[in-house]
């Protein structure tokens, strides 16, 4: 996602996204970056759900937590979903 905004953020210079976005050159926030490439119609109808769901799992994957263990098999297979 952060490659989506970086390359695109250019073509939307007249979005009221654009300033938050223009001197940067990475994001964290993935409700964020969901929120604009959702309102700059690049993300199709549905797709930033699964994005925000894709989010969960990630931050859940890379921040330490023992409890993650006993979902990760069922965590991998909902990502590739």
């Amino acid at each position: 996602m952060n490659h989506l905004v970086l390359d695109l953020r250019d073509s939307y210079r007249s979005s009221e996204h654009y300033k938050k976005v223009h001197r940067k050159d990475s994001f964290d926030n993935w409700k964020a970056m969901v929120r604009i490439l959702s309102e700059w119609g690049v993300l199709v109808d549905g797709i930033a759900a699964r994005f925000l769901s894709l989010a969960r799992l990630r931050h859940s994957s890379v921040h330490f937590n023992p409890e993650t263990y006993g979902s990760l098999r069922a965590d991998a297979l909902a990502a590739l979903k």
